[in-house]
This record gives structure tokens, C-alpha cells and sequence, in this order.
């Protein structure tokens, strides 16, 4: 049964007051008051919508922009989970109208749901309406929104630590238990022990990454990254990855191509930084095998750019999105290129986000793939005062 609706008389008493903007006195107190609130508010009534700071915050509405019931009810979107992980970037498509429903006599209550913000960004709120009943009979509406991004970023990497260790730990685990008690056979041909023991080294490896990118997700969850903690330098730590991967793989070519000049310090976390860049080439390395990888840097204004650029198939049908979103298969069977579950870009989008920067995946014109990130550059007076510090 639905709660009854709110009703707006017109004394000063009882608790209750008008919800028209054009109202003086008490009532110009009131909407004060709640411009002040840090819930998003908006007040809808046949003489018009007042929403308050905060919600113009949550859509990320310029205080010039008009602001009203249809912006809100166009901008949210249903929230759907598709197994172990969501991607904030691609909301269902059909809209939900909590103003509507209100207005039609029908509560909502603490419904989460996806927001396309006004400056083309997503967000996440947890929205309630209920109808109001104004004092001369007429309907309006009191529409709510806390912001839920960071309790849905929380539980998204929570579901990512559950899904890895679901998924991907088993098949490493599993094949290096069976290596072992192959190995421990008294009479096992040198040949067959000499490929056990390849493809041993080969699981151990792969469950160190993944132990890697573990870690890399619980510090992000349990401390996130402060950009201002240090400048780094993306043409050194590029230079460091590329040589352990030469040293590591030789079979793959791998060309650093960095500009003459100096490249200016961005802000972030060397380790991450690090750890995304790896991130690309095992990307590069899985989908492009035999072709020539180039890792890029380019100062661009107030970033700093990262490209890996390979001659391989190009971006999998799904496109970027598909990418880097956790337990989205890279491909289908039979297509001629590895299936996958995309781990290692998924921690580097998380990473590379954290600390202010965006990440892509291009299709290359004649081929190939542009798959990089950007970090936003530190002013020089920034980079004297960390080093004092």
C-alpha cells in the first residue's frame, strides 16, 4: 500500500508550507533552508520546479542552466547488475520517471538508480518521490537524491576481488597442482618433464599477475590514490617497463618512441602507473601476437599521453567498452583471436580513473589498435613543493 500523500497547507503552523517558489516571507525561508541540505531536493508544482544546490550538483547542472522535473526524469536510467560487475558507462536504456509516478499518485522509495549527468559523465543515486498535495487541491510532487557513487564504486571492486578469485585464480591453481604430482612420477620421460615444467613456470607467472592486480584493486578500494602524493615521470617509468618486458619476451618486438624534449611531471602513483602500462601490453601481447608494439608518449597541453599501438585485428566487436569491462569475453569462439576475461585492463582503467586521468581503445587507421591513457601534468610549483616536502 502506498504511503499517503504529502500535504502543503498554507499556515505557518503544523509543520507543513507551500512549495511555490514565487511565496515570500517563512516560505523564502524554507527554500533556503533547503538549498542548504546535502540531500538532493526538487519541488515540483503546477506553478513550477525548485530544485535545490545540491541535486544541480548530482546532475552537474551550471547554475545559468534550467533546471527542472524533465531534466531529472530524462537523466535517470534503471540500474542492472549483469553478473559479477556493472559498468557505470553503459546504463540501460529505457528511462524511469520518480517526478511522473509521484505526480500520478505513486510513491518511490530509495530506488537506485544511474544518472547521465549533464556534462556527459555517470552517476549513481539512491532517488525517492512522493506526491504533495497543495493546500487549494492541486498535485504536485518532492522529489529526493543522495549521491551513490562511492558506496557503488566500493561494491563494484568488492565483486571484482570475489569474480577473480572465482574465475581466474582456479584455472592457474588448478594447473600447477597437476604439474606438481606429474612431476612427482619416478619414471616420467625427460621431454614430457621438461614441458610440465614450461608450462608450470608459464601458470606461476600468470597467478603472480593476477595476484598483482588483486593488490592493486584492494589498495585502491582501501585508500584510493591522492594524485598530489608524488609527480611522475611517464617517459621513465615507460622506459623501465619496456626494458623488463625486452628482457622477459624477446620474441615480441617492442618499439618506445618518446619525445626529444622534456616531458612534463603528471600527477599520480608511480606503482599504478606501472601497473596500467603493463596492463596495455598484455593487451597488446595477447591480441596482436607477431606484430610490432610501439608504447608512445606525448605532452598534450595540461596531459600527458601513453599510447600502445599494435597492427593487430583491431578492437573486439563489443568495442572499448567491452574492453575494460571485467568478465566481458574479449571475443567469441571461432573469430581467431584469444577469448579473455580482461582483467588487467579493467584494474587499469580503476587505477588510471583514480587518479584523474581518462583511458581509450581506438581502432588505428590501416590496422591495429590505440589502446592508452592520460595523466593531468603538474604545475612546476606543485612538483618544488612535494620535493620540499
Amino acid at each position: 500500500m502506498a504511503d499517503p500523500p504529502v500535504r502543503a497547507d498554507h499556515g505557518a503552523t503544523g509543520g507543513g508550507s507551500r512549495a511555490r517558489p514565487e511565496a515570500g516571507g517563512g516560505q523564502d525561508i524554507l527554500l533556503a533552508a533547503i538549498d542548504q541540505l546535502p540531500v538532493g531536493v526538487l519541488i515540483a508544482t503546477p506553478s513550477g520546479d525548485r530544485a535545490n544546490a545540491e541535486l544541480r550538483r548530482l546532475w552537474r547542472a551550471a547554475p545559468d542552466v534550467a533546471f527542472d522535473r524533465r531534466t531529472v526524469d530524462r537523466r535517470l536510467r534503471p540500474f542492472q547488475r549483469r553478473g559479477p560487475s556493472v559498468s557505470v558507462r553503459r546504463p540501460a536504456s529505457s528511462p524511469v520517471s520518480p517526478i511522473r509516478s509521484a505526480l500520478a499518485g505513486r510513491t518511490t522509495d530509495g530506488v537506485r538508480l544511474f544518472v547521465d549527468r549533464l556534462d556527459a559523465t555517470s552517476g549513481v543515486v539512491r532517488a525517492s518521490a512522493r506526491t504533495l498535495v497543495l493546500a487549494d487541491g492541486s498535485v504536485g510532487a518532492v522529489f529526493t537524491a543522495t549521491d551513490e557513487y562511492a558506496a557503488f564504486e566500493t561494491e563494484r571492486l568488492r565483486d571484482a576481488f570475489l569474480g577473480i578469485v572465482g574465475h581466474e585464480l582456479r584455472t592457474p591453481v588448478s594447473s600447477i597442482l597437476t604439474a606438481a604430482d606429474l612431476l612427482a612420477l619416478p619414471d616420467l620421460d625427460d621431454a614430457i618433464r621438461a614441458e610440465i615444467l614450461q608450462g608450470l613456470g608459464e601458470e606461476t607467472r600468470r597467478l603472480h599477475a593476477l595476484t598483482e592486480q588483486l593488490l592493486r584493486l584492494a589498495d585502491l578500494e582501501r585508500r584510493g590514490v591522492d594524485p598530489s602524493n608524488e609527480p611522475v615521470h611517464l617517459a621513465h617509468v615507460a622506459r623501465r617497463v619496456v626494458h623488463r618486458r625486452r628482457r622477459r619476451d624477446r620474441a615480441h618486438g617492442i618499439r618506445l618512441d618518446i619525445p626529444d624534449g622534456p616531458v612534463p611531471a603528471v600527477a599520480g602513483e608511480d606503482g599504478f602507473v606501472d601497473q596500467a602500462i603493463v596492463a596495455l601490453l598484455d593487451n597488446a601481447a595477447k591480441h596482436a601476437p607477431g606484430s610490432e608494439v610501439t608504447v608512445r608518449i606525448d605532452a598534450r597541453g595540461d596531459v600527458v599521453e601513453v599510447h600502445v599501438l599494435d597492427r593487430g585485428p583491431g578492437l573486439p566487436k563489443g568495442g572499448a567498452d567491452q574492453l575494460f569491462t571485467l568478465f566481458q569475453r574479449s571475443s567469441t569462439p571461432g573469430d581467431g583471436a584469444p577469448a579473455g576475461f580482461g582483467i588487467g585492463l579493467f584494474v587499469a582503467r580503476n587505477v588510471v580513473e583514480a587518479m584523474g586521468g581518462r583511458i581509450w581503445a581506438v581502432d588505428r587507421e590501416g590496422g591495429g589498435a590505440d589502446v592508452g591513457f592520460a595523466l593531468p601534468v603538474i604545475e612546476e610549483d606543485a612538483v618544488g613543493e612535494l620535493r620540499r616536502g
